[in-house]
């Protein structure tokens, strides 16, 4: 399958709420940052087969509401690489992911994302209400990622 990969548009809103409201995932606020999603989706069918969105907060983002049909570890990666530069266009200077298995770190960290205490996360990122949702319920291993050294 070919995929194409994209940046969300107001137009793209609907789409994206359904795909993560299937995957139970939270969809409140997504319209105040949807130039934050990446959109992947399949070149032949035109089908969302998966999104991506970072909640800007100050100068850094939140990693959330990734979901992804049918994709294996390549196609997470490339889209993971894609909502860096994302990022670094956004002129944001680190993002911040929660993942709760280890399958999902060892591919954060292929790309340069490190583990880290979540203590050691910055306060506006803890008070976020998609981090606060998730502590506890889902006990979140927190990532971080420097954009300072990646090229737009």
């Amino acid at each position: 399958m070919t995929y194409i990969i994209r940046q969300a548009q107001q137009v793209d809103l609907e789409r994206i709420q359904s795909l993560l409201t299937k995957a139970g995932l939270d969809v409140e606020g997504i319209e105040s940052f949807i130039d934050y999603f990446l959109l992947m989706e399949d070149e032949v069918r035109d089908d969302l087969e998966g999104v991506v969105g970072i909640e800007p907060i100050e100068n850094v983002g939140l990693l959330r509401s990734m979901v992804l049909q049918n994709a294996g570890a390549e196609e997470i990666l490339f889209l993971l690489q894609q909502v860096i530069k994302l990022a670094k266009t956004k002129e944001l200077k680190e993002l911040y992911g929660m993942v709760n298995s280890q399958n999902a770190i060892q591919l954060f960290q292929l790309l340069g994302f490190k583990e880290i205490d979540s203590n050691n996360i910055p306060r506006m990122v803890g008070e976020s209400k998609a981090v606060r949702k998730q502590i506890p319920v889902n006990n979140p291993i927190f990532l971080q990622y420097s954009l300072e050294n990646v090229d737009k």
